[in-house]
């Protein structure tokens, strides 16, 4: 318009199909005659002249003279046009996301029909879209309808709800356990109009994990068997050696005492045996208690525990003066520190003779470390080393089944940590334990 104006006022007069599309012939969308006849015609049209949408409206005009003109009116819609491509594109994308989504995605009203669904659920309920759009309700999908209520209460409290538990009847009778995740519909005056949300199938990975549960309880029942029944027999035999010894002491015979000292010593080993598989189980099953704990004061009375063997072996405990408190469970933690010093003890060697431990702080975790300089542990066997009965070979006059690291990875994943080793090729080695920071604060 702006420049069939600037014609006009320059004395120049062109027809509109050349001052608004740029064509030196008439346009083939023309309606002329359609209007001259007395016919309002309305399009939209894309401009070769300048690629833009317009809407447009020709009606007639009815002189007084009997003839006929044409009134024409022109409207820009380009930005509406290009908006509504974008949004049918979008559209198309959504469209696209849920029917391929493996999830099974559904909206519903608030009575509970059906409104949309895709594939994944189709295949889920058995059901086929027709039947679910026209015949089967959320109401015949639920086993139990409290259950329903309960998720439609939640969801209409809430807002929105996430791995609501329910049973989910098929179309040919079977029972899943689903989790249901789904948020509220609403109308533009803020009242609930339906739902919608997605439904997985969790039969399998719940069965899963009560077969895992069972065995884990099973295991224990029978490790505490084992133990249980090593231990007594075990006891008895230790009492019965120590009589022997002394009583084979008097008697100044070197042969008898030495099978008594080996028969004491190996009902000694018998119960610690028993104890250590005993921990290992309680481990697995007791409560994390986490407190505030001062890394100094523990660090003080672990040493203070390990002083007599300490001074015997020639080894010296450092820690640093400085520590972070710590937020776990303390007993936990004694276990920890506890099982890498004897540990470290038990395989420094007669060349070790420092023991250093400290804990940091990261943006996550806290970081527990024992080192020590004694004999290194071989680079293959750095990844094993904290499976349950596993030891790093047979080390001569050291006793022990090979479950004290394994409690402690138990105890740092318990606390969503992990434990690792770092061991030098010659000369010492590093054990770090992770802890997952729940709410640790310097001190």
């Amino acid at each position: 318009f702006e420049k069939l104006s600037l014609q006009i006022k320059e004395g120049v007069w062109n027809v509109g199909y050349k001052v608004i599309h740029g064509r030196d012939s008439v346009c083939p969308w023309c309606v002329n005659d359609r209007v001259f006849k007395g016919e309002t015609v309305k399009w939209e049209i894309l401009s070769p002249l300048d690629n833009r949408w317009y809407y447009v409206v020709n009606a007639p005009i009815y002189r007084t003279d009997g003839s006929v003109s044409k009134q024409a009116m022109i409207l820009d819609i380009d930005n509406l046009k290009r908006a509504e491509e974008a949004l049918k594109e979008s559209e198309a994308k959504y469209r696209s996301l849920f029917d391929d989504s493996m999830d099974a995605i559904c909206i519903t009203d608030r009575a509970g029909r059906f409104i949309d669904l895709n594939r994944a659920a189709e295949e889920l309920v058995g059901y086929s879209r027709d039947e679910l759009l026209t015949k089967v309700g959320v109401a015949e999908l639920f086993v139990d309808s409290a259950e329903m209520e309960s998720f439609r209460h939640l969801v209409e409290g809430k807002g929105a709800l996430k791995d609501f538990k329910a049973r989910i009847r098929r179309k040919d009778g079977t029972v899943m356990m689903c989790l249901l995740s789904a948020s509220v519909r609403r109308s533009e005056d803020g009242k609930v109009k339906g739902y919608q949300g997605v439904i997985r199938d969790v039969t399998k990975t719940l069965e899963a994990e009560e077969a895992l549960v069972d065995a884990e309880k099973s295991t224990r029942l029978f490790a505490y068997s084992i133990s249980h029944d090593l231990k007594n027999p075990a006891m008895a035999a230790y009492g019965i050696a120590r009589r022997l010894k002394k009583y084979v002491e008097a008697f100044k015979d070197k042969k008898a005492l030495e099978y008594a000292s080996l028969i004491l010593s190996a009902s000694e080993q018998i119960l610690r045996m028993a104890d250590q598989v005993n921990e290992f189980i309680t481990t697995k099953v007791t409560p994390v208690n986490p407190e505030t704990t001062r890394m100094d004061e523990l660090l003080g009375v672990l040493k203070e525990e390990f002083s007599g063997r300490l001074r015997a072996l020639g080894v010296e405990m450092r820690y640093p003066t400085s520590l972070p408190c710590v937020w776990a469970d303390r007993i936990a933690l004694v276990r920890i520190l506890r099982n890498l010093v004897e540990n470290a003890l038990k395989y420094g060697g007669n060349a070790m003779k420092e023991i250093t431990l400290d804990c940091r702080e990261g943006d996550d975790y806290c970081f527990l470390s024992v080192y020590d300089d004694g004999v290194p542990i071989p680079g293959e066997a750095c990844k094993t080393i904290f499976e349950p009965f596993k030891r790093i070979g047979n080390v001569k006059g050291v006793s022990g089944v090979g479950l004290g690291l394994g409690i402690v990875r138990e105890l740092a994943q318990r606390h969503g940590g992990n434990v690792w080793v770092e061991s030098n090729e010659t000369k010492g080695k590093t054990f770090f334990v992770s802890l997952k920071k729940l709410g640790s604060h310097s001190r």
